[in-house]
């Protein structure tokens, strides 16, 4: 029997997925190629949508990559059928959730910082930017809602939760050991990983040095002009449904 294995990260923004990609690349993983930070790409550089692939394709897709001895795979847009992967014992499924408020923000910012968005505050964002920027991320994307109004929280809590049951391991970023025990899981070495640590102050010396003053003027912009007193509130009215599959989550891990 083949001893190959192919990694497959369902990566949510904002939720150290970067960190994870960076950790597989130093543990030696063969990444598909081509690809955007584990993404597949295509021949004309654009997201190949596995998520969009039938069951069917989606074994032949996996045979490819134990055919070119691919090892890390990574789906960033979209779920694709997890039944299909999880009945492979080739494939590992693996994920990260963070806690569904401090990624909005993490995301808002980081849009707003690098000017990616328009959006002058937290409240101008929602449903700006695709799903990531929508109430309610992890249950669209898991429940396969999409920009669908989710009229139901508890039924969609419920097809997220059987969802996330057929991951072989999911780690949660408020979890200080999640970093260790994924590497335990997944036999890799735990190295100390610097993504994403680029604090805005140093980013805003380098863009000064470039004299982008509008770059600049973003980075040091304060975080309460950007992020009201009153949001947290907010956020946690419209985002229930998220809410309680992480703190569902949070019980079982």
């Amino acid at each position: 029997m083949s001893n190959y294995r192919l990694v497959w990260f369902q990566h949510f923004h904002k939720a150290a997925g970067t960190t994870i990609v960076e950790l597989a690349k130093q543990n030696a993983e063969t990444f598909y190629t081509p690809n955007i930070n584990g993404n597949p790409i295509n021949t004309v550089g654009k997201q190949e949508e596995i998520w969009k692939y039938s069951p069917c394709r989606l074994m032949e897709f996996v045979d490819h990559c134990e055919e070119n001895k691919f090892t890390f795979v990574a789906t960033e847009w979209g779920v694709p059928h997890l039944d299909c992967l999880k009945d492979d014992r080739r494939v590992t499924l693996i994920t990260c959730l963070r806690d569904p408020y401090s990624r909005f923000v993490s995301n808002y910012l980081f849009d707003y910082r690098m000017g990616f968005t328009d959006a002058k505050t937290v409240r101008e964002y929602i449903g700006t930017k695709g799903l990531f920027s929508e109430h309610n991320y992890y249950c669209r994307m898991l429940g396969g809602i999409g920009s669908n109004k989710i009229t139901h929280d508890h039924k969609a809590v419920a097809k997220a939760k059987e969802a996330l049951h057929k991951f072989d391991h999911v780690s949660l970023v408020e979890d200080q050991a999640w970093l260790r025990n994924l590497c335990f899981t997944l036999n890799w070495n735990a190295r100390e990983i610097y993504a994403n640590k680029q604090k805005p102050w140093s980013l805003a010396i380098r863009e000064a040095a470039r004299g982008n003053k509008s770059k600049v003027a973003r980075l040091i912009r304060k975080k309460s002009k950007l992020i009201d007193t009153e949001f947290y509130k907010y956020f946690l009215s419209k985002n229930k449904a998220d809410m309680d599959l992480y703190h569902s989550a949070i019980r079982e891990i």
